[in-house]
């Protein structure tokens, strides 16, 4: 898989090990305002104490996008068009916060 969903396919792929993945993993979905909604698991997994500040944006009325980390989930919501869309898109290649804090607790450079 190539893109961007191919770094977020990786790291899911290096939490399976028998057991995690018969109890947590990735949803994508769609809502109905409309737009999409992406739920990480990350109990488990090297994230479980990385910091997250949460965002919550909104330009304009079709323009929002909302991300925190609650009860051991990274959840991100935004519109289905526009810049949350693209952010959105690019979570398997794109989360900072998570990524440097996996890459200095893990001492490897691959991360999320």
């Amino acid at each position: 898989m190539t893109g961007a969903l191919a770094g977020l396919q990786d790291w899911y792929r290096n939490c399976c090990d028998g057991e995690w993945e018969h109890h947590y993993g990735v949803t994508i979905q769609s809502l109905d305002n409309p737009g999409w909604l992406v739920t990480i698991d990350l109990a488990g997994t090297a994230l479980i104490d990385c910091r997250f500040d949460a965002i919550d944006a909104r330009a304009g009325g079709t323009e929002w996008m909302h991300c925190a980390v609650q009860d051991a989930q990274f959840r991100a919501a935004g519109a289905s068009t526009g810049w949350a869309a693209a952010y959105l898109s690019g979570l398997g290649t794109d989360l900072k916060p998570f990524r440097e804090s996996t890459d200095v607790a893990a001492g490897v450079g691959a991360g999320l």
